[in-house]
């Protein structure tokens, strides 16, 4: 079991990133300068929104709600904490979609506050989320300037 690990370990540390038709090892910091210019092109091709629009369901009781936040506000919905980080729209009309960097905190009366979620949210795909939980579903609708 031991030597399986390890060899997923160094299999992991040597993998290459490729992006862009360039190659990045993860190991390899003299690309650092290629880094940096690939992270100005994403903010070529993102533009940051200062507010979301979320749709929050309730599964057992059916309800839902829109939900309006600001960048760096949260809101509650039930004892679900809602606090939006940021929130991006792609400039690209051929692959337009809003993204939003969430964090969810559960609150309960027997336990402290439990982060369950901090990720990005998708509006047009719904299923890249990897927010799962029994009882809520959160949705982002759009991100929009105020």
């Amino acid at each position: 079991m031991f030597n399986i690990v390890k060899w997923l370990l160094i299999s992991f540390l040597t993998i290459n990133i490729y992006s862009w038709g360039d190659q990045i090892s993860l190991l390899d910091t003299s690309n650092l300068s290629s880094v940096q210019e690939q992270t100005l092109d994403l903010e070529e091709k993102f533009i940051e929104l200062e507010e979301a629009e979320f749709i929050g369901l309730h599964k057992i009781t059916a309800n839902a709600q829109n939900l309006s936040l600001q960048k760096g506000q949260s809101i509650f919905f039930y004892n679900l904490e809602i606090k939006l980080e940021k929130c991006v729209r792609n400039k690209d009309p051929y692959k337009s979609d809003d993204y939003s960097l969430v964090t969810l905190t559960e609150y309960t009366i027997q336990d402290d506050p439990k982060e369950i979620f901090h990720g990005w949210l998708s509006a047009n795909s719904i299923s890249l989320s990897t927010f799962e939980h029994p009882i809520y579903e959160i949705f982002l609708k759009k991100c929009k300037n105020t």
